[in-house]
């Protein structure tokens, strides 16, 4: 029961960071690794076991060393997409 309870306390940390990560860096792809590690204060070994499961319960999408919410897209403003079409 308390292994179910620290699972579900760390999927919303991660889904947390990683909202609050797309929000204040919305052109970014996402949030390193490292970062997250850092933000969920834990080790190596734990973190990399805890990144594993959430990508197989879709909770993370990753791109390289770089993990963000599975439906994250990167959205320009009009007048962002309009330099960019120039």
């Amino acid at each position: 029961m308390r292994a179910a309870s620290g699972w579900a306390t760390l999927r919303h940390k991660m889904i947390n960071e990683l909202s609050a990560s797309h929000a204040a860096n919305p052109l970014k792809i996402g949030m390193p690794r490292e970062e997250m590690k850092s933000r969920l204060a834990l080790d190596t070994k734990t973190f990399n076991l805890v990144v594993e499961q959430a990508l197989q319960e879709n909770i993370v999408a990753a791109t390289g060393s770089i993990l963000r919410a599975p439906d994250f897209v990167i959205t320009f403003k009009a007048d962002q997409q309009k330099a960019i079409d120039i």
